[in-house]
């Protein structure tokens, strides 16, 4: 926790390794986060931002790499987070919360599967390497190419109509449920 108004700093040529089904809880009342170093979650390890106070508008700038099988990314119900560090990996990654979480980073080298179960999600790397899995109640805005596959079961898709880009897929798009 970064309390206070102080900047919480964890930096350094070390990486940050989560095993077995360890949790790391990255929560803040006020002040900022400057985490560079390389988080690497293994097994079924998973992680939680938030939860603590007010989070909002705080930004992880560590590469991720999700190893194993299947992790929980939970965020704080309303609050703003972003991920701008590269993930890469081939595990499957549940992102819970209604909250807004950014993904900056260069998403090209993860090949697992992203599951969208709540809250919004802003995609905008250009290209993002994994199969994205749209659950109602969460919403996915995006304008990027995504390699694998594009589920939609019953979520909620926005295009910027003040742009002329697009979401395209390298692979197949399903929609079941009811889609907006």
């Amino acid at each position: 926790n970064a309390g206070s108004s102080r900047l919480l700093t964890v930096g350094g040529s070390g990486g940050i390794t989560l095993n077995n089904s360890a949790q790391l809880f990255l929560s803040r009342n006020s002040g900022t986060f400057d985490i560079t170093r390389q988080i690497t979650v293994n097994d079924t390890a998973g992680m939680v931002w938030g939860g603590g106070g007010t989070a909002n508008d705080s930004v992880i700038a560590s590469a991720i790499a999700w190893n194993g099988t299947t992790h929980t990314l939970n965020m704080a119900s309303g609050n703003r987070y972003e991920s701008s560090g590269a993930w890469t990996g081939s595990a499957t990654v549940n992102r819970t919360g209604a909250s807004t979480l950014t993904l900056s980073g260069n998403h090209a080298s993860f090949s697992g599967t992203l599951n969208l179960n709540g809250g919004t999600t802003l995609l905008s790397s250009a290209s993002f390497g994994g199969t994205l899995t749209l659950a109602s109640g969460a919403t996915l805005q995006s304008e990027s190419s995504i390699t694998g596959p594009v589920t939609l079961n019953g979520g909620t898709l926005v295009m910027n109509p003040n742009t002329a880009g697009s979401l395209t897929t390298a692979s197949h798009l399903t929609l079941t449920g009811t889609n907006t």
